[in-house]
């Protein structure tokens, strides 16, 4: 009986010519693009919210914050003796430059006493390149993980606050450092909300940042319809500035730096040729509005996004399109039919079938016997559901 109404379902199921040509254009169709990404978590450093954005957060975020904090409730239990803290690291040229460093190291600490903000000199003169991003912040650090002598560390986590310590060797580098708070034991709410809103706001802004900074990346590619997203944004330029002082000269200040270019701080790569697959795009990722976007662009009109895509904001430019060749969807049409036919008789197979048993599910007709369902040994049941497809299945089936 249920093969004879499967063959009857085979039986009456159609495939329009236009049905035919659509699929043989999906599958068949491919581009090649050039794309350009900028990752929000890239831009965290430069998100640093000030007292009044956070005390706003903490007041508008109450309910939240303290939800956060109650799930992360058992890190903050017993915490040792941990520093906040800020790094400038400064690299000596050779190893008979580390005086001139000093130097460098004695002229920036005079200038955080004048009043200037240590956060924004590590941003403009620190030679590591991850903290420069980050203004030098490292978090909250203790014992064992700075990677200076036992002695230095301890000078480091015992520091007055707001006062700079060092400089301190940290490899074949130089590092100043700025305490900022300490803390040790049981943690309150209160003793982290601001961090919990730091965190937050940090998210929330590197987000605007990294939106803006694709935004802009597209105005510079409608504004140059005759260059490539790769000779647009060709990567991180090298810094000329660094170059050693000479011999017995201090090396002056590095001037501050320029808010960077779309083009200076993003690489633009390329996907290859592909066919659309459902919502994936190739080195791309999973975006239902991209994937029908970048089969809709043309010569004449190359350009989408900026769309976010797992965390980032990507711009494409169409560099290829292959169109499917009319003639070979005359040569193969018949097959081409009973592929499309067999496709659309399974989908509606599988719907008719789904339809039938949560009928019968509702009528009270069907039941599970538990006593069967097999588990993995050490694993707890979990709920199962009959007449519950892929697409909308809640929990894990049994095995």
């Amino acid at each position: 009986m249920a093969a004879a109404v499967r063959d009857f379902m085979r039986a009456s199921v159609r495939v329009s010519p236009e049905e035919i040509k659509t699929a043989f254009e999906a599958k068949n169709r491919q581009v090649n693009l050039e794309y350009v990404r900028f990752p929000s978590r890239k831009y965290e450093g430069e998100a640093e919210p000030t007292a009044e954005e956070l005390a706003a957060y903490i007041k508008a975020n109450e309910a939240k914050l303290k939800d956060t904090f109650e799930q992360r409730k058992a890190i903050y239990a017993d915490v040792p003796q941990e520093a906040r803290l800020r790094e400038l690291v400064l690299h000596p040229t050779t190893p008979a430059d580390e005086a001139n460093t000093r130097k460098r190291a004695e002229i920036i600490i005079g200038r955080v006493n004048k009043g200037e903000s240590f956060g924004k000199l590590a941003r403009e003169l620190s030679d590591d390149e991850e903290g420069r991003g980050k203004g030098g912040d490292l978090g909250w650090k203790r014992k064992g993980t700075l990677g200076l002598s036992e002695a230095d560390e301890a000078a480091v986590l015992s520091a007055k606050p707001g006062v700079v310590v060092g400089p301190f060797k940290k490899g074949d580098n130089l590092a100043l450092y700025l305490l900022s708070g300490s803390r040790k034991g049981t943690l309150t709410y209160d003793a982290v909300k601001s961090d919990l809103a730091e965190e937050r706001l940090r998210q929330d802004k590197a987000i605007a940042i990294a939106k803006q900074r694709a935004e802009q990346a597209l105005t510079l590619a409608k504004a140059s319809p005759d260059k490539t997203l790769k000779q647009l944004f060709p990567g991180p330029a090298t810094d000329s500035t660094d170059a050693k002082p000479p011999e017995g000269k201090v090396a002056a200040a590095k001037p501050a730096a320029k808010p960077a270019a779309p083009a200076v701080d993003a690489r633009a790569e390329e996907t290859g040729l592909f066919s659309r697959r459902g919502s994936i795009i190739e080195q791309i990722g999973d975006s239902p509005e991209l994937a029908k976007a970048v089969f809709d662009l043309k010569p004449e009109a190359p350009l989408a996004g900026p769309v976010e895509v797992a965390g980032s904001f990507v711009v494409v430019r169409l560099k290829e399109r292959k169109d499917p060749d009319p003639k070979e969807l005359e040569a193969k049409r018949s097959d081409l039919q009973r592929d499309a036919e067999l496709v659309k008789w399974n989908e509606v197979m599988t719907n008719w079938v789904k339809a039938r048993c949560q009928e019968e599910k509702a009528a009270g007709r069907i039941t599970v016997n538990r006593s069967v369902l097999k588990y993995d040994d050490g694993q707890a049941p979990v709920p199962y559901e009959p007449c519950v497809g892929d697409q909308d299945a809640q929990h894990r089936s049994p095995s």
